[in-house]
């Protein structure tokens, strides 16, 4: 390996509670260089750009943690688990948002998220 390898973050476990009260615990993979336009885009004014990025950035992170997924799984992920994950990409990445501009992301994920199919 080379230099590089020292600077790779590791990933950080996240427990879930399925709906009949199992736990499910996998790893929350940081985002890569490739995907840093993502990161940057949450920091936009336009909610749309805020939703497809966070949208965008759930659907790579879930692919990562649970690479057998199918596309229509990690597109019905339930809503209402999307805010502790969020939280925990946010952290694995070393991300720091206000908690005003965080509150508004997630809204903006739930109104947006739940509409469109990108």
């Amino acid at each position: 390996m080379s230099k590089l390898s020292k600077f790779l973050q590791k990933p950080e476990k996240l427990t879930l509670e399925t709906t009949d009260k199992e736990k499910i615990e996998f790893e929350i993979h940081p985002l890569t260089v490739d995907e840093l336009d993502l990161l940057l885009g949450l920091e936009s004014k336009d909610a749309e750009v805020v939703g497809n990025s966070l949208k965008k950035i759930v659907k790579i992170t879930l692919k990562k943690a649970i690479p057998d997924a199918t596309d229509s799984e990690v597109s019905n992920f339930p809503i209402k688990k999307v805010g502790k994950l969020i939280d925990t990409i946010l952290r694995v990445n070393k991300v720091e948002m206000s908690k005003e501009a965080l509150a508004k992301a997630k809204q903006n994920f739930k109104t947006f998220g739940s509409n469109a199919k990108k």
